[in-house]
């Protein structure tokens, strides 16, 4: 194992207090819990082997034991003062205790309080089984400089996810788009369309262009029937030549 190996376990330590609605008879306002835990919720009893609580001389039994958790301890008092509290392993190690002191503060009015603060202790180079431990009660592995040896996860690229998501968004779009282009940059623009006034002048540019080859369009004219004209009679009847000829005899 490298020597710069070490683990890093992190405490919550805090209290609570709130103020009595009616004094002891030995003058307590107060009642105040206080406890220790793992930060974010972490199993610390597989490497912690009991909490003792230091606390001011003044309590009955100051030194107060806790094998198994919750690691607490309730009381009443008027006060506030420094409280040691010391944390035993389960290891055969000589360094086998941590000490912290605590500041446990009292309101001089209002609600409940509460406040929590965060601890940490590096074991470096701990025996494997008490290293497991410590791994199940949440430490984590650090280096030499307190840098987590713990690979982190590579974020997702969602680049290439949206990418697909945009294309089956155009696939299964009941209405068609416009067809794009690409720019010199190769991004890709919306086709436009041509004005009408453009188209126009096209059109005057290929009949131009025909008239310099082949000459003016020949141009039809219509003739409309004279008016002045008197309209032809009709053909005569064979009973109209009948008449005539014996009109004649």
């Amino acid at each position: 194992m490298d020597k710069s190996y070490c683990v890093r376990v992190q405490f919550e330590i805090g209290h609570e207090a709130v103020i009595r609605n009616k004094r002891t008879p030995e003058g307590f306002t107060h009642d105040w819990e206080v406890f220790v835990r793992g930060a974010d919720n972490a199993d610390i009893h597989h490497f912690v082997e009991k909490v003792v609580f230091q606390l001011h001389d003044t309590f009955p039994k100051p030194k107060r034991t806790i094998k198994q958790p919750p690691y607490t301890v309730k009381e009443s008092g008027y006060a506030g003062f420094n409280l040691p509290i010391d944390i035993y392993l389960k290891t055969k190690d000589e360094n086998r205790k941590v000490r912290f002191y605590y500041d446990l503060t009292l309101q001089n009015s209002g609600p409940r309080i509460s406040n929590v603060v965060r601890e940490k202790a590096d074991f470096s180079n701990p025996a494997e089984d008490f290293r497991r431990r410590l791994i199940r009660g949440g430490g984590i592995g650090v280096g030499n400089e307190g840098v987590s040896t713990v690979p982190e996860k590579t974020p997702h690229n969602n680049n290439v996810s949206n990418s697909h998501l945009e294309d089956s968004k155009l696939s299964s779009s009941p209405h068609p788009t416009k067809p794009k282009v690409n720019n010199n940059n190769g991004e890709q623009q919306p086709k436009k369309h041509k004005p009408k006034e453009s188209l126009k002048s096209e059109d005057s540019k290929v009949s131009n262009s025909f008239a310099a080859l082949f000459g003016p369009p020949i141009k039809t004219v219509k003739h409309s029937p004279n008016p002045t004209k008197p309209p032809s009679r009709p053909p005569s009847s064979s009973s109209d030549k009948h008449e005539k000829q014996a009109h004649k005899k």
